[in-house]
């Protein structure tokens, strides 16, 4: 899961540098929510945050806030 993580990261930069498709983003975008949706995914997120950018953790905070206004 912690490798995702990276994976997520990563994808979020080149789309925060515009060096990935959009359609392509969408798709990771989508990925990223649907991985939320999965207890463990979650906890393990909440452990290993602190490693990632801040940018990066207030994205995903904020898709974790729109699955519980869901």
């Amino acid at each position: 899961s912690v490798a995702f993580l990276d994976l997520f990261e990563f994808m979020f930069r080149l789309h925060k540098t515009k060096t990935i498709d959009p359609l392509l983003w969408q798709r990771w975008h989508k990925l990223i929510q649907m991985f939320l949706t999965i207890p463990k995914f979650k906890k393990i997120w909440d452990e290993t945050k602190q490693s990632h950018t801040t940018e990066f953790i207030e994205f995903f905070d904020s898709l974790q806030d729109l699955g519980k206004n869901s």
